[in-house]
């Protein structure tokens, strides 16, 4: 059923672009799908050269491979030159930047990355340019729509997490002060959205500070402007302080 449902999707997902309603419902069942069939399933949204792909950057890392992929059941993934997680990615970034279609499909996103941190994961995603579009529309495109700005937050934590390669990549495209302050603009408006980023970077660079000597601790957190910042207790106390004072049992939404 599983195998028939993703097959499904994958015919769907070539007019995404052509259709409102289907771009929503087919972001909307991968986002619920995910969660209900488990991350040991999850790769049943890839083809089997994006599949090869993830064991590869597993083989150049020196890492496991994880064992999801090596059990997922090729006869069930998708058929075609890309699949349905490469398809949603690319019909995402075709979306105005306020299109409250963007809410479902980075809600899908996430749901793909969601558990135990894969750094494969984040690397196939990192390299179809998500982080970049994602700091696009946060940055550049200075988007207001706070569902939408949450969705994004919680999926650049995901994507982020624990990922030096990313962290490197953030420092790349926020290049400059002002795009950086934007940044901080856009967390510190809504903390209640962006907590889970911030959670994800103070953890972040916690892992790296335990597993990393002080020397490349240091050369690391020198190569982004992110780390640097939260590497100040003053700044990582101002956040704890805002967060403690402005969240309360009335305004959570989940």
């Amino acid at each position: 059923m599983c195998g028939s449902s993703f097959q499904t999707s994958q015919v769907d997902c070539e007019n995404l672009q052509e259709s409102a309603t289907v771009n929503v419902s087919v972001a909307s069942f991968l986002s619920i799908d995910c969660d209900f069939i488990s991350n040991r399933n999850r790769y049943l949204l890839l083809n089997s050269q994006e599949l090869n792909e993830l064991a590869a950057i597993s083989l150049k890392a020196n890492i496991p491979e994880v064992e999801a992929v090596v059990n997922t059941d090729r006869t069930l993934i998708c058929d075609g030159k890309k699949g349905l997680l490469t398809r949603l990615l690319q019909v995402m970034k075709k979306e105005p930047a306020e299109s409250s279609f963007r809410f479902w499909q980075a809600r899908a996103v996430e749901s793909f990355l969601r558990g135990v941190t894969s750094y494969a994961d984040q690397m196939f995603l990192l390299k179809r340019g998500l982080l970049e579009h994602i700091l696009f529309c946060i940055i550049d495109s200075e988007c207001k729509s706070r569902d939408v700005l949450q969705s994004y937050f919680d999926l650049l934590g995901e994507l982020m997490k624990f990922n030096i390669d990313a962290f490197k990549r953030f420092n790349k495209y926020v290049n400059t002060e002002e795009k950086f302050q934007i940044f901080l603009n856009q967390i510190n408006s809504s903390l209640v959205d962006s907590n889970m980023l911030v959670r994800c970077i103070v953890l972040s660079l916690d892992r790296f500070e335990s597993q990393t000597d002080a020397v490349k601790v240091a050369e690391v957190i020198s190569q982004c402007c992110l780390l640097s910042y939260i590497s100040r207790v003053e700044n990582r106390l101002s956040f704890l302080f805002r967060l403690i004072n402005i969240i309360q049992v009335q305004t959570l939404t989940q």
